[in-house]
């Protein structure tokens, strides 16, 4: 009888083969922000794409005339540092909060009542322009402060300020700012190797290192590693760590089903409808996530459809089922997203919410209207993250509050869109389902109430019945 269990077991390492491909995808698509990218390129080549520098860089090149001077002066690459960016940014908010308060100290006397002269309005104005405008020049990188006046006058020339304003702007930014370029010690060494002459490169973000048709030149390599473009190794001790918690978490949910719904634990068809949601969500969380934004304002991760998800596993499993799902999803996009705490709470708010909104509800209508709901308690969240986060610009609350809404609002139209088809591919019967096959148009309905209209309204009397002790 042996030859019985071999199909079985065939069966069985199919699953576990199914299972761990799917868990292995998902951790490769949260470690997929974390891959360098590397360009296999030679000296002599042609370029068959155009290459940008990803971020903020300055690389100082001195020359050298002889074997004394190339020993005591070689080649030194700087990068912004990020953390000083952040605490001056985090100095000039707390400074417009104490502004507003009226306690601040920092300023002149002179300055401080021309500030509280301001109108709301104009004193919003001041304070995004004065964001706005430190926030550029640090990520271009400040090297010096000798003529920093001059540089913020030139940068300041391009916004549409009032004379009065930009003097202002300057005043509160320029005791502020501080040199913001470190010394990078591993891409010098590299650059004291290879560099042959001497010069001084600034790359911003964004802006192109080697154009598409150009002959690759030994200065472009040189760039390229000091970006981390090229020669630079993956991290996989962390792909297996996220791989780990991708497991466990899993894991937790294989054996809360095996616990709690022993008849959907019995069925692959949800384990396999539970593995697509979350693909097409965490997807979808990377893809936004890699939009470029316009600095400070906009985050596209408030588009994550999370409540798609949401509604969808609430409708086909269980509301339950669906929570423990949502909590996975927003681990993992948040950890996809560098371990930010505000994306965790507003996808796990935004999913709880969700099950709560569609909760009972069985119409088209009443799904459309949870979508309203959902959208609005996203604001919500929004405007809650944002004061945790000591935002104090209302143009951030404006744009990401409306990316949240449209989110709910649009996540119920997609649900109720691509529902039929999902019941329908995986062979999972709805409440909605039921619903449809109630309706008296239907042709069996019809027919029954003309062959046998007695058992049509004895069938009525009884449904009203249950309906009523149910």
């Amino acid at each position: 009888m042996d030859f019985l269990k071999y199909p079985f077991n065939v069966q069985k390492l199919g699953k576990i083969l199914v299972t761990a491909v799917g868990i292995t995808s998902i951790a490769w698509v949260i470690y997929s922000p974390y891959l360098p990218k590397n360009y296999s390129l030679k000296e002599g080549q042609i370029a068959t794409k155009t290459i940008v520098s990803p971020k903020h860089a300055g690389i100082e090149v001195f020359e050298k005339h002889t074997p004394h001077a190339l020993k005591n002066h070689y080649s030194r690459l700087f990068s912004v540092d990020k953390t000083i960016n952040q605490e001056i940014l985090d100095t000039l908010e707390e400074m417009f909060s104490d502004l507003r308060s009226k306690k601040c100290t920092s300023l002149s006397e002179n300055i401080l009542n021309n500030i509280y002269q301001l109108s709301p309005t104009s004193f919003n104005t001041l304070e995004y322009y004065s964001l706005f405008l430190a926030k550029h020049c640090l990520e271009e990188g400040v090297l010096s402060t000798r003529n920093l006046c001059e540089t913020l006058e030139q940068k300041a020339n391009f916004l549409k300020l009032s004379p009065d304003q930009k003097s202002l702007v300057i005043t509160i930014i320029k005791p502020l700012m501080k040199p913001n370029i470190t010394y990078n010690e591993s891409s010098t060494k590299f650059l004291e190797k290879n560099q042959k002459s001497g010069t001084t490169i600034t790359l911003r973000e964004g802006q192109p290192i080697v154009y598409k048709g150009d002959r690759i030149t030994a200065q472009h390599l040189l760039l390229l590693h000091a970006l981390e473009l090229r020669n630079t190794k993956p991290n996989y001790e962390k792909f297996f760590g996220i791989l780990l918690v991708t497991v466990l978490l899993f894991l937790l949910l294989e054996r809360y089903l095996y616990y709690f719904h022993p008849d959907l634990h019995s069925q692959p068809k949800y384990f396999a409808l539970i593995y697509c949601i979350m693909l097409v969500v965490l997807s979808m969380a990377r893809l936004f996530e890699s939009i470029p934004t316009t600095p400070y304002h906009l985050s596209f991760l408030f588009l994550v459809p999370i409540p798609i998800a949401a509604m969808i596993l609430s409708f086909l499993s269980t509301p339950r089922i669906s929570f423990l799902c949502g909590t996975i999803i927003s681990i993992l996009v948040a950890i996809s997203s560098y371990f930010q705490m505000d994306v965790f709470m507003y996808l796990f708010l935004s999913h709880c919410v969700t099950i709560f909104a569609v909760y009972d509800k069985h119409s088209r209508l009443g799904l459309i209207k949870s979508g309203y709901i959902v959208g609005l308690f996203n604001v919500l969240i929004v405007c809650a993250t944002g004061m945790m986060g000591t935002q104090s610009n209302l143009v951030w609350f404006v744009t990401n509050g409306a990316i949240a809404i449209l989110n709910g609002i649009f996540s119920s139209m997609i649900a109720l869109a691509v529902l039929p088809y999902l019941e329908n591919l995986f062979g999972i019967t709805t409440r909605q389902t039921f619903l449809e096959l109630a309706h008296l148009d239907h042709p069996l309905l019809k027919r029954l109430l003309q062959v046998a209209p007695g058992t049509y309204q004895h069938s009525l009397m009884v449904a009203n019945l249950a309906e009523s002790a149910a």
